[in-house]
């Protein structure tokens, strides 16, 4: 069991009732490398009295296929994007139109005027919020690639039609260890809450049984046959990770690891299953 629950998020979920009462809709933006497991199920139950959007970001580090199938089991209006490079960010706001027909309707059939819509933008630490609010709105909410920056509630006008109101990421109050683990790998867990051999000890195993190639075609490592601990040496050897000429640098293999991983440079890896999913 792995819990990274800091104050601000307790904060968050106490003030969450109160801002429901303003808004009209909720993006949840989930993270494509684990669209299921980014899915916190804590924040749904708070906000499902409002219309859910569920935006995939990050698109571009995950597996395709693996994507198509998943993205079939989340039972909300469904966006796959890519907050960073902009990709797919134009059909949002088309989509919030299209969920929020009903509520056009209603309001035309009782001919008072449709106004502004106001957007809760909803999710686990680092999965991309600021980065979409600022792709959408060309403002400059502060941005960097680890969990707990945004730390209160921010108003953002995007146009006469759609206000967002960003939040600070919440991650779930309990995690599983495989949960928890894929929330470290993608970076929503601070990644000094677990040891980073452990880390990467999960992402070798989860690789060899769902990408096994990955080691080949990146380093030339054939590791069929290779444990976790044998295959972390081959790579301090291949990319010269040493203390002296007797030590390999584990630290520095471990973090050199999540840091390709997390970029991509592995290649497109879904940690949901991947090619099983």
């Amino acid at each position: 069991m792995i819990n990274w629950f800091p104050g601000h998020m307790k904060k968050t979920l106490d003030e969450l009732a109160t801002k429901l009462k303003v808004v009209d809709l909720v993006y949840l933006l989930v993270d494509g490398r684990c669209p299921l497991s980014s899915i916190n199920y804590n924040l749904i139950d708070q906000v499902k009295t409002k219309q859910i959007i569920v935006l995939i970001n990050k698109a571009d580090l995950t597996d395709k296929k693996a994507l198509t199938n998943q993205v079939k089991k989340i039972p909300f209006p469904t966006l796959i994007i890519d907050a960073k490079k902009g990709t797919n960010v134009h059909k949002i706001i088309p989509l919030t139109f299209s969920v929020m027909k009903d509520k056009i309707a209603a309001l035309k059939a009782k001919q008072l005027m449709v106004g502004k819509f106001r957007a809760l933008v909803l999710g686990v630490p680092n999965v991309g919020k600021s980065t979409l609010i600022n792709r959408l709105t060309g403002s400059h909410l502060k941005v960097e690639n680890r969990p707990g920056v945004t730390l209160s509630f921010t108003w953002t006008r995007l146009n006469d039609y759609l206000e967002l109101l960003d939040s600070p990421g919440v991650m779930m109050s309990k995690l599983d260890y495989d949960t928890g683990m894929k929330m470290v790998l993608i970076g929503s867990i601070k990644d000094d809450i677990i040891d980073l051999e452990t880390v990467c000890i999960y992402l070798i195993n989860y690789l060899s049984v769902n990408y096994p190639q990955v080691f080949f075609l990146k380093y030339g490592l054939l590791t069929a046959n290779l444990t976790p601990h044998e295959i972390i040496d081959h790579l301090c050897e291949k990319c010269k990770f040493y203390l002296n000429k007797d030590d390999y640098d584990y630290e520095r293999a471990y973090s050199f690891l999540l840091k390709e991983f997390r970029s991509g440079h592995l290649g497109l890896i879904s940690l949901d299953g991947g090619l099983n999913a």
